[in-house]
């Protein structure tokens, strides 16, 4: 899968939740899904 370059808000939240999330289980990696994981997603 190729990667994607995401906005800055998303990034933050995206490190933010895998960090909360990794206290409780192991996290190997992630997967963004959605309008956010699309390149040309616009804030709204």
């Amino acid at each position: 899968m190729k990667p994607t370059h995401l906005d800055p808000d998303t990034t933050r939240a995206t490190r933010l939740f895998i960090h909360r999330i990794a206290s409780q289980y192991d996290v190997a990696g992630a997967i963004l899904f959605g309008s956010r994981a699309r390149p040309n997603q616009t804030a709204g």
